[in-house]
């Protein structure tokens, strides 16, 4: 058993770098999302951090950046994936239906509250959310909850 480990560690670094990586600039916009401590509900996609990471980052960027553990960046993320229509948008919400770490967010003027990550998620998929009428009006035409 021995001899063989040499070649289980190899096999195991290979395995791991394998893995995808964030490009440069994607690290730098996420990282500019993870700096934020408030998000102005209204104004999510017009936010420059928001506008940076999804102007730097993919699909599969944003399923890598969605199991971060900033709140933050999971909810932009999560945007992001429904901006673009995401098929699977409905697995990623049922698995942070429990999500309850909390976000400070505004609604403009001196309004804030702690709102937990599972409802803005909810909130974000919602037939009558701001997202929804958003997406719909402008140059995304989401169409991916009719």
């Amino acid at each position: 058993m021995r001899k063989f480990l040499p070649y289980i560690i190899v096999f195991a670094i290979i395995l791991t770098s394998c893995k995808k990586q964030l490009s440069h600039n994607v690290e730098i916009a996420a990282d500019a999302v993870r700096n934020k401590t408030l998000v102005y509900y209204d104004t999510v996609t017009e936010d420059d951090a928001y506008v940076h990471l999804m102007s730097n980052s993919n699909t599969e960027d944003l399923l890598i950046l969605i199991n971060d553990e900033n709140p933050i960046l999971r909810y932009y993320a999560f945007i992001g994936l429904y901006e673009r229509n995401y098929a699977q948008l409905d697995d990623i919400f049922v698995k942070y239906k429990n999500d309850e770490q909390q976000i400070l967010i505004s609604n403009g003027a001196c309004l804030k509250s702690l709102t937990p990550v599972n409802k803005l998620f909810e909130e974000v998929i919602s037939k009558d959310s701001y997202y929804t009428y958003l997406f719909k009006t402008n140059k995304y035409r989401n169409t991916a909850f009719k």
